[in-house]
């Protein structure tokens, strides 16, 4: 089977990490813009968590209250 062209005929670039990270010269500093993604992570998910925790307990006590 023939390859199918990535965009309209045009050879493919790679848009992998290590292309797009060396292009702006931060390549050298990927280990830890992982470490800080990761973070970034685990503090989203678990900021979510404790926000809707919360925002079920208002909706508790406003059905309570009512």
């Amino acid at each position: 089977p023939r390859p199918w062209p990535a965009g309209g005929g045009e050879p493919a670039v790679a848009h992998d990490w290590t292309y797009l990270l060396e292009s702006v010269g931060l390549l050298e500093h990927d280990e830890r813009l992982a470490g800080l993604v990761r973070v970034a992570a685990f503090l989203l998910l678990w900021g979510s968590i404790l926000l809707g925790a919360w925002m079920c307990r208002l909706i508790a006590r406003a059905k309570a209250s009512a």
